[in-house]
Parts: C-alpha cells; structure tokens; sequence
C-alpha cells in the first residue's frame, strides 16, 4: 500500500514539474460538393466540434 501510495505522489509531482500541454492536431479539409448539396455538407461539418473556416 505505501508503495501505491508512494508512485502516485511521485506521479502528481512529475507531473507538475513537467508543466505539460494539450497539444491538438491541426489539420487541412478540402471538400468539393456539388452546390445543390453545399447546405447539407455544411450542416454536417457544422456538427463537429472543431473550427471551420469556408
């Protein structure tokens, strides 16, 4: 038990020493649709929580 407990102090401690960041991938869509389509495509992307930009 004092071993668990030992690993996880050690754990939290490197942790926070090692001030980690979230990186996200960032990352290119080309999408071609015909424009009778164009509201649907966009409603799905719209879905997603991730930024668009047309």
């Amino acid at each position: 038990m004092a071993f668990k407990m030992a690993a996880s102090i050690a754990y939290k401690e490197g942790l926070r020493q090692a001030e980690p960041i979230l990186l996200e991938p960032i990352g290119a869509l080309n999408v071609i649709v015909p424009d009778d389509n164009t509201g649907d495509m966009m409603g799905e992307l719209n879905k997603r929580p991730e930024e668009f930009s047309a």
